[in-house]
């Protein structure tokens, strides 16, 4: 499976667990999915991106997301982050 397949399958999961992160109020926080797993929320994104790294590496396949409503976005390049 390449990285942007993973990232795109964190990112499904991600969508699946939202109603559940929202319910147990993390609203506004930052967190990482690697799969269906989610590993760690964060105050801000630049924390969340930098642990990610650190636990899975620079093309760990994982996503970064702030827990809230959603609208379409482009997914930012993570490959280019450090």
């Amino acid at each position: 499976m390449s990285v942007a397949d993973k990232v795109l399958e964190s990112t499904k999961c991600f969508d699946t667990a939202l109603p559940r992160l929202m319910a147990e109020g993390l609203g506004g926080r930052w967190v990482v999915f690697r799969g269906a797993e989610m590993h760690g929320d964060f105050a801000t994104e630049d924390e969340a991106c930098r642990s990610a790294v650190a636990e899975f590496g620079r093309h760990g396949g994982f996503a970064v997301v702030q827990v809230g409503p959603r609208e379409p976005t482009l997914l930012s390049d993570i490959l280019h982050f450090v």
